[in-house]
């Protein structure tokens, strides 16, 4: 039964990550008697604890497994997806129980939030600042992951289930252990954080601001902290080190760690990765300077460039200045978002190493095409051999990720948006971006909500496991 469909094996695991994932909710509640904002918040916090921790603590005691391998790579799939899930559903009962929000507008704030999009059904930010906190937090978590999160607690257990988690959420390693490997980035993700709050609070922001904005831009997210927007509060130095955070946080952890051990910056000069991200901004910053340069300071380009690039979302334009570009500005920043940053980092998108690699494809089946049919040649990126196998899983995400876009923008334009203001919403969504054109508000349709619910996640979960989990449960043996 152990290598078969096991729901015993993934509930009981699936409790364990949300038990420990409770005590998240320990944060708000030490902010609500910080800023003495009553009795009566500070209780709902306490609550929304108890009840996470009670649920998963119930969900894992009280299941028994007879399983005595740990969790297989297909039901950390499912587990994975579970989890995202779930404890999305209760990190929104604040948003619902604080604010006027129906739960269907709390979840979906939630999830925005943990899948670091930053799309926010919000007029302006909301009046409790734990509640600020907490939205900054949960996309700061959202970075790094949920099971990254509760992956401590999880090695209490049996250490290659956990491993295995931890792969399934979008990780690699580091180095050779599991364990130092999340302590390492977890160490990196806190200083780059650290980093951020020093630097925004030196050249002019307020403390408060400092933090929910660092926590906001290294995580890409994009969310306000503050009702003044970001085009009035941000001088030129603040912009710049926003930009500074957002580059790297959509880096790619495993040259940060390199940099942490050599302690050398020629890491970064010697990844392809870094450096065709760099590239696309510098081209993009270029083209748009050149149709909108009269319009715009150069900041402000670069700042957008940037934001939309490393799916960060922070901009100064307004959706309506975003919905009156040149068609063509307005398509660079679709594909922009689309593509995202690198992968191993908290960007969204498809990532840049997976377009390196289709576009070298492309190539390699050109030269393939030139060649007799029993010659052979390596094909090599970043000083490694690419298998065939490599390339159709690219092919294949690619393919199901614009799927997955043309659904959401079928349900937008059902609900009466216009086909590019829908194209722009979803990309922005599953890419998760966060930023919008106008769509995301409280008197969205309920479909269009729940559309946009279900493009965060796929984008956040990068497809494969929720296809893999679709596959596991409609499959008649159930054999995972």
């Amino acid at each position: 039964m152990s290598y078969f469909w096991n729901y015993k094996n993934v509930v009981k695991t699936t409790g364990q990550v949300i038990f420990y994932s409770s005590f998240t909710f320990l944060l708000p509640i030490i902010l609500s008697l910080f800023f003495k904002e009553g009795i009566a918040v500070t209780n709902i916090y306490i609550l929304v604890f108890l009840l996470t921790f009670l649920v998963g603590g119930l969900m894992h005691r009280f299941t028994r497994s007879k399983t005595i391998f740990g969790v297989t790579i297909a039901q950390s799939l499912i587990i994975v997806c579970l989890v995202w899930v779930i404890y999305t559903f209760f990190a929104s009962l604040p948003f619902h129980f604080l604010t006027t929000f129906n739960f269907l507008d709390a979840y979906f704030e939630s999830m925005s939030s943990l899948t670091t999009t930053g799309l926010s059904l919000y007029d302006t930010v909301p009046v409790l600042k734990s509640l600020v906190i907490w939205r900054s937090f949960l996309s700061w978590i959202g970075g790094l992951g949920i099971i990254v999160l509760a992956y401590f607690g999880l090695t209490r257990g049996l250490l290659s289930s956990s491993t295995k988690l931890v792969k399934a959420e979008g990780h690699e390693r580091l180095r050779p252990s599991i364990k130092e490997t999340i302590k390492d980035m977890w160490l990196i993700y806190l200083i780059l954080t650290a980093i951020g709050i020093i630097l925004l609070f030196v050249f002019g922001m307020s403390l408060f601001d400092a933090f929910n904005y660092s926590m906001s831009a290294i995580s890409t997210t994009g969310s306000q902290s503050n009702a003044a927007t970001l085009a009035s509060i941000g001088t030129p130095l603040i912009n710049l080190v926003l930009i500074i955070i957002m580059i790297l946080g959509a880096t790619s952890f495993i040259l940060h760690y390199m940099l942490y051990k050599r302690r050398s910056f020629l890491v970064y000069l010697k990844d392809k990765q870094f450096l065709f991200m760099l590239l696309i901004i510098f081209i993009a910053f270029i083209l748009i300077f050149i149709k909108l340069g009269s319009e715009y300071n150069i900041m402000t380009i670069i700042l957008n460039v940037v934001s939309i690039i490393t799916c960060g979302g922070f901009t100064t334009i307004a959706p309506a200045q975003l919905l009156g570009f040149a068609p063509f500005v307005f398509l660079l920043f679709l594909i922009l978002m689309f593509v995202g940053g690198s992968t191993n980092s908290t960007t969204g998108g498809i990532k840049i190493d997976r377009l390196i690699l289709f576009i070298k494809s492309i190539f390699w089946k050109i030269k393939q095409t030139t060649l007799p049919k029993i010659a052979y040649f390596s094909k090599k990126y970043n000083n490694r051999i690419i298998d065939d196998s490599v390339i159709k899983s690219i092919y294949f995400l690619i393919l199901v990720y614009f799927l997955f876009i043309i659904l959401g923008i079928l349900v937008l334009t059902f609900n009466g948006y216009a086909v590019n203001e829908s194209a722009f919403e979803v990309v922005s969504a599953q890419s998760n971006v966060g930023l919008t054109i106008g769509i995301t508000d409280q008197a969205m349709p309920a479909t269009a909500k729940l559309m946009l619910i279900i493009n965060m996640w796929v984008g956040r979960l990068e497809i494969i496991p929720i296809l893999s989990v679709l596959g596991i449960i409609f499959s008649r043996k159930y054999r995972v």
